[in-house]
């Protein structure tokens, strides 16, 4: 033994601290005028001739340069163990290990594998009878690339460590420092090599018995250091087993998707956009919100994601709805942000991003209509689909009450934006609504723009065959286009065929010349066709009375609010026919349990 291995076997504390700095200190200022051998020859009987032999090399061969070294702490007694080995078996504690290691040459000394079954410092101080987490501990924070080296089996220290049941703090602190990414580099995260091998084991083999270190990992990374995370390869970053999230056990899969959440709610379905306008900065993603820590949402609900690069559409988009507290029995829910808002992309490098999250519906009115073909076929079914769309209608026209009451005007119902949501229907479309009064843009309005948005041209006949449109640019937001617009809804739905047919292979509907003709030559006797086809169609005069209102060719002449059209007789007589049915299926409930009395 050299004093330094006597020293580590037997001394402890600060006692042991203050002896060993000492002959630490010494041993590096006489390191340039030493050559020690690494490992010690055992002294036996012998000839003469042997021990002569000796003078040289074991059995007379030559000293191998590689076998010289100026530090003591790498030189081995007769039982083969450096200074630190001894240490360790000896339970000398945290501080003489962690001043073994500080020493020239302690680092290398705690790398090498032993003998027996290739294990290095830190896998002796994990399992076994020399098993203590405070060395452990001292030992990663002087030399953290420690925790990448498996033993001469492969064991990782980290699976030691879950086998050896080691304290919480010592898993954390092994997966913590062998993570793939620089946990203070939150921008530009670059994937250090060699490293994630244990985040790898703790997320995909663990059978999820530290789901708790996963999740607070997970929460000290950014956004992009947590996509990293995920979408690391399985077994390390030079690996190719398939990515961490793929193979991830339950538990620790169903974590790293939450943490994946977009500012923490919003899961994205799909990686490419279902939608894009560059010129505008969109970008629109379907996702699933799962909503905030306060208000949670178990399952997800569905949305559309809008992610703007430019802040000015973004404004435009949201602009009237900043203000306004809706009720999301009647309108579909709309959340807005930046993401600079939330701290995990409050980086100034981080991009500047505003999003706009629209509630998805699970059935829109235009799939309805268009499957209600075979209930016309039969007037007893078409009786049941009437009273249940006129209760969808009734709903679609207290939310449009809804928005008026806030002093929005809707501008473009229509039948793809009216939604169900779970057993609710609502109405769609929030972020193109305008103050009363404001200009509307007549591209905006879709199929339900009013007659009054056009201006007709007559051909030199005087008739409609070569007759051209203006269409005007704006209009000002009234109650008479919503009107306008949720007759033509009513027809629609009641009728099953459009009130005038567009040509849908068209890129917009104003390209569509014959029309728009038909749109601005719109007049009582066009109304008086509308009325006939209502009544024709199984719906009654008082449907035909309410949407021939609604349509009436002048502004002026439509219903001045919708508290007027939702007063209609129409509804109370749709009502009184749902309250006969209900009657009559609980009278018919109590014949039959009658006959079994």
């Amino acid at each position: 033994n050299l004093p330094l291995h006597v020293a580590a076997a037997n001394l402890s504390g600060d006692l042991g601290v203050d002896v060993l700095f000492l002959l630490l200190d010494e041993g590096e200022k006489q390191a340039p005028n030493l050559c020690l051998r690494r490992h010690t020859r055992v002294k036996t009987m012998s000839s003469p001739d042997e021990e002569d032999a000796e003078d040289g090399a074991p059995d007379g061969t030559a000293v191998d340069d590689e076998d010289e070294t100026p530090f003591c702490n790498l030189v081995k007694n007769k039982d083969g163990n450096t200074p630190l080995r001894e240490a360790i078996e000896t339970h000398a504690g945290w501080q003489i290990i962690e001043m073994l290691i500080q020493g020239g040459g302690g680092e290398e000394a705690a790398l090498e594998p032993d003998k027996y079954d290739g294990q290095n410092a830190l896998h002796l101080l994990i399992r076994g009878e020399y098993a203590d987490p405070a060395s452990v501990l001292s030992l990663l924070k002087i030399m953290p690339r420690i925790a990448t080296c498996p033993d001469g089996e492969g064991v990782l220290p980290i699976e030691a460590a879950c086998m050896a049941s080691m304290p919480r703090a010592v898993v954390l602190a092994l997966v913590l420092v062998d993570l793939p990414v620089d946990l203070d580099d939150k921008d530009a995260v670059k994937v250090r090599e060699g490293h994630g091998a244990s985040w790898s084991f703790l997320t995909c083999d663990c059978d999820d018995a530290h789901i708790d270190i996963v999740e607070e990992v997970l929460s000290i990374c950014s956004y992009r250091q947590t996509r990293e995370l995920c979408f690391l390869r399985s077994g390390g970053s030079t690996h190719n087993d398939g990515t961490v999230i793929s193979r991830a056990t339950p538990k620790a899969k169903a974590a790293l998707r939450k943490a994946l959440r977009f500012v923490g709610r919003y899961e994205f379905l799909g990686s490419s956009p279902v939608h894009s306008d560059a010129p505008e900065g969109l970008k629109v993603f379907e996702a699933l919100d799962f909503g905030t820590y306060e208000n949670p949402i178990q399952d997800g609900r569905a949305v559309l994601l809008k992610c703007f690069s430019k802040e000015e559409p973004y404004l435009n988009e949201i602009s009237e709805l900043k203000e306004i507290e809706f009720d999301t029995n009647c309108v579909e829910v709309v959340n807005f942000f930046c993401i600079r808002d939330f701290e995990a992309y409050s980086s100034a490098n981080a991009p500047e991003q505003f999003c706009v999250a629209v509630e998805k519906p699970s059935l829109v009115l235009s799939r309805v209509v268009a499957g209600s073909d075979d209930y016309r076929q039969d007037p007893g079914r078409f009786h049941k689909y009437l009273t249940r769309v006129s209760m969808v209608l009734r709903l679609i026209g207290k939310s449009i009450n809804h928005l008026h009451g806030h002093g929005l005007v809707h501008s473009n119902v229509s039948l793809p934006n009216c939604g169900k949501f779970g057993d609710k229907w609502k109405l769609m479309g929030l972020t193109g609504a305008k103050l009363f009064d404001e200009d509307v843009p007549t591209w905006s309005m879709g199929e339900g723009i009013p007659p009054e948005a056009t201006e007709l041209f007559p051909d030199k006949n005087g008739g409609l065959d070569e007759a051209t449109v203006k269409l005007q640019e704006t209009l000002k937001a009234s109650t008479a286009i919503d009107a306008w617009a949720f007759g033509k809804l009513m027809y629609e739905v009641l009728v099953g065929e459009p009130l005038i047919p567009f040509d849908y292979s068209m890129d917009a509907f104003y390209n569509d010349r014959s029309a728009l003709v038909a749109l601005a030559a719109w007049d009582e006797s066009t109304l008086r066709d509308v009325v006939n086809e209502v009544v024709e169609s199984g719906a009654g005069t008082l449907a035909a009375d309410l949407i021939s209102h609604c349509l009436c060719p002048s502004p002026k002449d439509r219903p001045q609010s919708f508290d007027e059209i939702l007063a209609h007789p129409f509804w109370k007589d749709q009502r009184s026919i749902r309250k006969g049915v209900k009657e009559k299926k609980k009278k018919q409930g109590v014949s039959k349990r009658r006959m079994f009395v």
